[in-house]
């Protein structure tokens, strides 16, 4: 193991205290396909910061120091740095904002560019280029043994950051989903089937088409499009494999016979309660996906008709999505009621 292990929250709190406010190299290594690239990206984002996206595995050390010449008047070597680095200099990137370097694929990177990373993790220069004051690295690989290409870090280098290893985590997934807008019945699904539908990827598998929370997000991009039916089955198939994506569409059948939303607004205390457990569970996740400060009222009054645990699923997933629910009477009323499971 890398470091400790970590969930995508988790990860996004590191960019923003380890790496922009501490000004520290961290290394986040996991499975391939678990969101590294995507969660970072995001994190940088909300911190209003800009990205530079370095794919270490593309370059050669020279792409990084700069090309040599010869100074015309002086004789001597000078090296050229490269535009697309945030030099002292570099006038296409900002001095009065954050900049934090990605340096993605870190583990498919050759040797010689593993020699230029020592001074540019440790000094935060290479050469005579010096990086700007408003900087930061963040360094991202897959692991050893996800059959990706891979060549062995040198121990020097690797001892010049602070490492963690991601995990795929249900909740965590499920809780960006929801602020994002996937699907309700694609949340609910994978919240039902957990990791046996989130990340099937097993390295000891020869099988090329698996789940991960990249392959979903295609998978998502297939089910909301207008394509015909049949090619949108096809298409799922192709992305998360077609033994994950035959269970997704026995549980959208189940999801259909849930009780509209509007039903329920209309009619809380009296639109009539599923009985069979798997449409009581698809009932709540798809009542905390529509869940507003306008409905929460209507929708709240309705799952207080429900077991326990399914309120309490629906109200911790909508406020996950929208903080602005705990402002809520209802949301106060929800945490008396159901005290103990804040305690």
């Amino acid at each position: 193991m890398a470091g400790d292990i970590i969930n995508a929250i988790e990860l996004k709190q590191l960019v923003k205290w380890n790496v922009i406010r501490l000004e520290e190299v961290i290394a986040i290594e996991g499975p391939s396909g678990c969101g590294k690239s995507e969660v970072i990206a995001q994190a940088v984002e909300e911190a209003d910061a800009m990205l530079c996206d370095i794919r270490l595995g593309q370059y050669d050390s020279v792409d990084l120091r700069g090309i040599p010449d010869t100074n015309k008047k002086t004789g001597q070597t000078v090296w050229y740095p490269p535009s697309t680095m945030p030099f002292i200099g570099n006038d296409a990137f900002p001095d009065d904002k954050i900049i934090v370097i990605f340096l993605d694929e870190l583990g498919s990177a050759t040797a010689p560019v593993f020699g230029v990373c020592y001074q540019l993790l440790n000094e935060f220069r290479i050469g005579e280029h010096v990086l700007k004051p408003n900087v930061r690295i963040i360094c991202a690989l897959n692991r050893s043994s996800d059959r990706g290409i891979t060549n062995r870090m040198p121990f020097p280098l690797a001892n010049r950051m602070t490492w963690f290893e991601m995990a795929v985590s249900v909740d965590a997934w499920c809780d960006w989903a929801s602020r994002v807008g996937v699907p309700g019945v694609i949340i609910a699904f994978i919240r039902w089937k957990k990791l046996e539908a989130l990340h099937t990827y097993n390295p000891d598998s020869p099988e090329k088409v698996v789940a991960t929370p990249r392959t979903w997000m295609k998978a998502v991009k297939y089910f909301m499009s207008d394509m015909p039916e049949t090619l949108k089955r096809k298409s799922m198939n192709g992305a998360i494999g077609a033994g994950v994506a035959t269970f997704f569409w026995g549980f959208h059948d189940t999801w259909s016979k849930v009780l509209p939303i509007k039903s329920i607004i209309k009619d809380p205390m009296g639109v009539e309660l599923p009985t069979e457990e798997s449409l009581i569970y698809a009932t709540a996740v798809n009542v905390s996906t529509e869940m507003t400060t306008k409905n929460i009222g209507s929708l709240y009054r309705f799952l207080c008709r429900l077991k326990p645990e399914y309120a309490i699923l629906a109200v911790q997933m909508a406020v996950a999505r929208d903080e602005n629910l705990i402002d809520a009477p209802e949301y106060i009323d929800f945490s008396q009621r159901y005290r103990v499971v804040f305690q």
